[in-house]
């Protein structure tokens, strides 16, 4: 029985550290991961085009990348895409927060003529 209450405290002490190690990303108590979000999916841009991708319900303190996956096709220059050739590609964005917990998000690019 003794052991039976050992577990179950070290379970609930590991539950909590974890959501507050979570909360702690920021200061905010509203902040939830589900709002960090694009909001496209997708992309569709002609050649020499340039277009912002939206990021939603990021903190300033938070870290956001952006990657392309065939710069060939698309690069990114923060959240600005721009159309080099007609093809496809993701653009990958990474978003850190300061404790390191990450979320990544994808938009996939469609490059016409």
């Amino acid at each position: 029985m003794k052991k039976l209450i050992k577990r179950s405290t070290l379970i609930a002490s590991i539950s909590l550290a974890f959501t507050l190690l979570l909360a702690s990303c920021v200061m905010d108590k509203t902040f939830k991961w589900e709002q960090v979000k694009l909001e496209q999916a997708q992309m569709q841009l002609k050649v020499g085009e340039t277009k912002a991708l939206v990021l939603q319900g990021v903190p300033q303190s938070f870290t956001v990348t952006y990657t392309s996956n065939n710069p060939k096709v698309a690069t990114c220059q923060k959240e600005n895409v721009t159309a080099i050739s007609k093809g496809a590609t993701n653009i990958n964005v990474k978003v850190v927060c300061p404790k390191g917990y990450k979320k990544e998000l994808t938009c996939h690019i469609e490059v016409t003529e």
